[in-house]
């Protein structure tokens, strides 16, 4: 079995969450009880968990669980107070563009809750939702939606989220009876359905988007032509949008499509001194003769993607 980004390098990190002890119910997270003090606590832990990406040279980190309580029921204020200090992790503020780590977050499945306090499911919980109120997240920090399996267009999941006032940095990818490594018995595989699987195939189609625009010089030493702020734009650019996916308010940009973030986006164009007037550049050619000069192009971009 392979995934996403089968040659892609996984590391594991545990994070003692707890449990919802039984019957579970669904109780949205009472964030006015929240102290400065907890605020620091939580953003010193967000930044390990960031540092550890980057000691280890993760491009991607990938957080499959949250807590509950949609974004849409917290003010701003509220938010803005409370939730300072990790925004401000989350941020990585002293970090270029190029290099963020990219935050892929599960955006939720409040909708199949079914006791507790009113369900809030118009938009990402809390964590997956804080760039609704820290705008400066946005270009790195992704919520995701899962959708069924079903069908040409699959429809959002029953359970799942939508991506409601996150639309701007949300996107849909299938969640729905997926093929999991499983833990329990003597079966290497289960079967699951949570939009905590749906975040781990974004957080896999970056990691492939990150390699397939790389190259290795001689020395086998790799660069990259995007940096991770660009690949995530790449990623939402080029989702499918079109029919039920044109519904923002459900599925943010689209439902993810790996086949055409890997294609050209837009179209180039180029014009030279002898003829001013701008051609496309697919429709364009390079003619090398065999003089020095040209042997010498050939030499310099042999090999180079």
């Amino acid at each position: 079995m392979r995934g996403v980004a089968y040659d892609a390098t996984v590391r594991f990190h545990e994070i003692p969450l707890g449990s919802c002890p039984a019957p579970c119910i669904y109780r949205a997270t009472n964030i006015f009880s929240r102290t400065y003090q907890d605020d620091r606590e939580e953003a010193q832990l967000y930044n390990q968990y960031l540092q550890m990406a980057k000691n280890s040279g993760a491009g991607v980190i990938n957080f499959s669980f949250g807590k509950p309580g949609g974004i849409e029921r917290y003010g701003a204020s509220s938010i803005k107070g409370r939730f300072a200090q990790l925004a401000k992790v989350l941020e990585q503020p002293l970090i270029s563009e190029a290099d963020k780590t990219i935050v892929v977050w599960a955006a939720g499945n409040a909708r199949s809750a079914r006791r507790g306090t009113p369900l809030d499911y118009t938009s990402p919980e809390l964590l997956p939702g804080l760039g609704v109120h820290f705008p400066e997240l946005r270009g790195h920090v992704l919520a995701v939606v899962a959708t069924e399996q079903v069908g040409d267009k699959p429809r959002i999941a029953s359970f799942s989220n939508r991506c409601g006032k996150a639309k701007d940095f949300c996107i849909a990818a299938p969640g729905e009876d997926m093929f999991i490594a499983n833990s329990d018995g003597d079966e290497l595989y289960a079967r699951e359905s949570g939009t905590s699987f749906a975040a781990p195939l974004v957080s896999g189609a970056l990691a492939a988007l990150r390699q397939y625009f790389s190259e290795d010089d001689r020395n086998g030493n790799r660069s990259y032509q995007l940096g991770n702020t660009e690949l995530v734009a790449r990623l939402l650019a080029t989702a499918d949008r079109t029919g039920i996916y044109s519904d923002s308010s459900t599925y943010g940009h689209g439902m993810m499509d790996l086949d055409a973030a890997t294609k050209p986006v837009g179209r180039m164009f180029t014009s030279l001194s002898t003829d001013p007037s701008a051609q496309p550049f697919d429709a364009s050619a390079f003619t090398l003769s065999g003089n020095a000069f040209g042997g010498a192009m050939r030499d310099a971009l042999g090999g180079v993607k």
